[in-house]
């Protein structure tokens, strides 16, 4: 087992190595809204014939979701900063950068998060927002900033025993390496 850097090339010994690359989330390693690099980096691990899986969550596609008359204004914070530190709008573009890299497209699935799933996923994203103050905040940020971070997570988490929540789609792309792609002019 062996940690690696997403943005830089692999090792010359892992170069053709695989013959499925499962590549998840990348969009928090994405800081520049350009997926291409990282996209090139991944592609080099696999062998000829390979399906590459994308599943990147969309938070452009974020939608508060609460009962009539009900306010969210914490959920409603957290999803303005996710929007503000990320740039993922390349996410809808999925397929045809796959394309573009001479994959053969053999799916495309984008959808939200079925209701079941939300009010677990809300109550994880409270306890991870607690987690990124006591271990990121806390140590690397301005004075106080740890127990905004706080105070944000248990207002999620209020919010959510009300009743409240988020969509937060997904987008997930599977293509085939090893096609020539034909290119027009």
């Amino acid at each position: 087992m062996r940690t690696l850097d997403a943005t830089s090339a692999p090792p010359e010994d892992l170069v053709g190595r695989y013959d499925i690359v499962h590549i998840r989330l990348f969009l928090s390693v994405i800081r520049d809204g350009n997926p291409l690099p990282f996209l090139d980096h991944c592609l080099k691990f696999s062998s000829q014939e390979v399906i590459s899986n994308g599943r990147e969550y969309d938070s452009h596609r974020f939608k508060v979701l609460c009962a009539e008359g009900c306010q969210a204004p914490n959920i409603e914070q957290y999803i303005r900063r996710v929007r503000d530190d990320m740039s993922t709008q390349w996410i809808r573009e999925l397929p045809t950068l796959f394309k573009d890299k001479g994959l053969e497209i053999l799916a495309v699935d984008s959808r939200d998060k079925h209701e079941w799933q939300r009010r677990s996923y809300m109550e994880t994203i409270s306890v991870l927002v607690e987690e990124y103050a006591a271990h990121f905040s806390d140590l690397h940020e301005a004075s106080g900033q740890g127990d905004v971070e706080r105070q944000l997570a248990r207002g999620i988490y209020a919010e959510v025993k009300q009743g409240s929540s988020f969509t937060q789609g997904h987008q997930v792309v599977v293509g085939r390496k090893g096609v020539h792609v034909e290119r027009e002019g």
